[in-house]
């Protein structure tokens, strides 16, 4: 049996005795690390007790991981007040001869923000793209009928160290999102959330089923749809204009990544 593990990190940690344990043992697929925009306000946001640079740490920590041939996802979220100067963020790495193999720009919304904040996202992309790094929003491969989203897996699960568990991680981990616990014996005792979360199905709604992007959609985000208490939930709020425009951002990156492929 092949084992594959990944990890999310804000990279503060990432240490010589990390990379050292994976590149010997090559079973690490990727790490996910985030950065809160540019230096400066990463700092702000993201700073350290030591009063310390953690943005150049992180950025260092990433160049080593890098240099060992280790994949790393960057993850840029974006919300309405993002100002990112994505040229300059990606110049910590333009030098580095491994970065355009072992880097991917993952540009995703904060899952709060409005629909249109993938307009900015867009001007993103294609500017990391422009410098020759692989890059994906939500759109280069969207939740559908054939990849759906981690929460929906049967085999996916987050535990926390209490015993409590969930199934979507773009919430807080408070009691009205636990699904289950474990048993004293190790089994996992689902509860009703999660019952009700594995009988959801976009084709028992009328409306998902007559609607002309279905196939792309598949009925939206389950963790929305659980929390909809009137039972109306659309994730693209029944808009016509977003609908289309959902399809078109899908169509663009398929064509986008048939050229990469080309390439």
């Amino acid at each position: 049996m092949t084992i594959k593990v990944g990890f999310t990190t804000n990279g503060y940690l990432i240490s010589n005795k990390f990379i050292k344990y994976f590149t010997e043992n090559p079973i690490l697929e990727a790490i996910q690390v985030t950065l809160d925009g540019n230096k400066e306000r990463h700092n702000k946001v993201r700073f350290s007790f030591k009063g310390d640079n953690s943005y150049k740490k992180i950025t260092n920590n990433i160049i080593d991981c890098l240099k060992h041939k280790i994949n790393i996802v960057l993850r840029l979220n974006i919300s309405e007040d993002t100002k990112l100067d994505i040229a300059k963020l990606l110049h910590e790495f333009v030098n580095i001869e491994e970065a355009k193999q072992y880097l991917h720009i993952s540009i995703q919304k904060v899952w709060q923000s409005d629909y249109s904040v993938y307009d900015t996202i867009d001007k993103l992309l294609a500017e990391s793209r422009s410098l020759g790094f692989d890059s994906a929003s939500y759109f280069t491969y969207p939740s559908s009928i054939w990849s759906t989203c981690y929460a929906d897996k049967a085999n996916n699960m987050v535990i926390n160290p209490n015993g409590k568990v969930f199934k979507c991680t773009a919430r807080n981990f408070s009691p009205v999102q636990e699904e289950g616990h474990i048993a004293e014996n190790g089994d996992i005792r689902w509860n009703a959330i999660h019952e009700k979360r594995i009988h959801l199905s976009p084709i028992n709604d009328k409306e998902c089923i007559n609607c002309n992007i279905f196939p792309i959609c598949a009925g939206g985000c389950s963790q929305k749809v659980l929390e909809d208490k009137i039972g109306k939930h659309c994730n693209l709020n029944k808009n016509e204009k977003l609908r289309i425009d959902y399809a078109r951002r899908v169509l663009f990156e398929k064509i986008e990544q048939e050229k990469i492929e080309i390439k």
